[in-house]
């Protein structure tokens, strides 16, 4: 019976090098630096899509504004069934009221040095000005009134979906922001963490 050599495991020194590897100060920044800025393109690309999905709900919006029948424009996409169109009291005045909650999500999409922000800054003190845009808190309230009143009203369901289509564009655009602004925080937090190569 042979006798096997037992040879014990031993890390590389390519291994042990790498693993024992300290950032210095300079490292550390140009880290951060590369993590800020692949953030700031992510968040531009998603800010995009954002408004452009804002856009395009804003625009069937404003079709079934003019539409006589009320039939909601997306009923096509979600039935094949001929549904009688049902609409909630008022119709009209709920679709210009989502178009004004639409407007509201866009502005908070917008950076803080935007002119467009900049000049809702100035003027938010005044006592006689609608303070835009209004909170997501606010926007859900509103927003969900007509989806329940349709509801309440024995409406079709494709009705009540349609008049949820806004609130669930809300929850889209807020949780969205709460998601940047969890990566901003993550970032600092790592700037935070930074140390002095020297005394590590």
């Amino acid at each position: 019976m042979s006798v096997r050599q037992r040879i014990p495991f031993k890390f590389s020194e390519d291994t042990q090098e790498e693993d024992q590897h300290i950032l210095d100060e300079q490292e550390q920044e140009e880290l951060i630096q590369k993590l800020k800025e692949e953030s700031d393109v992510h968040n531009a690309q998603y800010l995009m899509v954002l408004q452009a999905l804002i856009g395009l709900s804003s625009i069937l919006q404003c079709i079934y504004l003019m539409k006589a029948d009320k039939e909601p424009p997306i009923a096509p996409l979600i039935t094949s069934e001929l549904i009688p169109p049902t609409s909630v009291p008022l119709p009209n005045l709920w679709t210009i009221l989502n178009l004004f909650y639409h407007a509201n999500l866009s502005i908070h999409l917008l950076p803080l040095s935007n002119p467009i922000r900049q000049s809702l800054q100035k003027i938010r003190s005044s006592p006689y000005i609608l303070l835009l845009p209004i909170g997501y808190s606010i926007l859900y309230g509103l927003s969900v009134a007509p989806a329940l009143l349709s509801l309440f009203s024995g409406n079709s369901w494709v009705d009540v979906v349609w008049w949820l289509a806004t609130p669930a564009m809300v929850y889209f655009v807020h949780s969205s922001q709460r998601w940047f602004a969890q990566e901003t925080e993550g970032i600092q937090n790592l700037e935070k963490l930074r140390y002095d190569a020297k005394g590590a």
